[in-house]
């Protein structure tokens, strides 16, 4: 039907009811391999991530379940390394940054290399026997550490195939169960006493590992601490 605007004698033109209108949805189609452009793929999903109260409380408690489980005769040492290498790492939930990263594992840091460490077999040189010369390395079966750690994890609804994907979730109990792990594979015995430098050495040798950590960040820490601060 052809209607005729009297005011501007514009002529336009009104569909049939029955007449069906163009879609306005169309697809994409690429016909070669490319990949689509950034605009056209779905957008990453970040974690949401909590407030800091939450942050904070989440590792206090996850800590605390640790400690209290742990066969550690000193377990005032054992908490406030991992209460101090959650400062280090992460402000103890403050620092928002710490958290939704892509190139390490989890609020307290735990890179690859620890990780392949702490979850994979060890492996040991192949010698040949004529030359002596070391010609490749074998694995062997997993340390008695690394198995009491695995059947561990099983208390807290880990394993050892699905606890990256924790961390990697920034999972409060996944990052201070491997902490732990990372804490208990060392044949040196839990710092004690009221020396905070024990602590800090403790965590640079054995968990820092790589780089100097700040060690008037490690002190300011450690007195606020030892102010309750953390349980707060």
């Amino acid at each position: 039907m052809v209607k005729i605007n009297k005011k501007n004698k514009e002529t336009t033109t009104r569909r049939d009811a029955t007449s069906v209108a163009p879609s306005k949805k169309f697809k994409i189609i690429k016909k070669d391999n490319t990949p689509l452009p950034d605009k056209f793929l779905p957008k990453a999903k970040l974690k949401k991530l909590k407030s800091y109260k939450e942050r904070k409380q989440d590792l206090n408690e996850s800590i605390s379940k640790i400690v209290q489980n742990d066969k550690t005769p000193n377990k005032l040492a054992l908490r406030r390394l991992l209460d101090m290498t959650a400062f280090m790492e992460n402000s103890y939930g403050a620092d928002s940054t710490a958290y939704n990263r892509d190139y390490t594992s989890s609020q307290m840091s735990l890179d690859d290399p620890a990780l392949n460490n702490l979850l994979t077999k060890p492996t040991k040189d192949i010698i040949d026997k004529k030359t002596g010369e070391v010609i490749g390395k074998e694995e062997v079966n997993y340390t008695n550490t690394q198995t009491d750690y695995f059947n561990k994890m099983k208390d807290y609804g880990f394993t050892k195939e699905t606890i990256v994907d924790s961390l990697k979730a920034d999972n409060p109990m996944a990052a201070v169960f491997m902490a732990r792990f990372q804490y208990g594979k060392v044949a040196e015995p839990l710092p004690s006493g009221n020396n905070w430098e024990n602590y800090y050495n403790y965590y640079q040798n054995h968990y820092k590992v790589k780089g100097t950590a700040d060690k008037k960040r490690f002190e300011d820490g450690w007195n606020l601490m030892m102010k309750g601060e953390f349980n707060k």
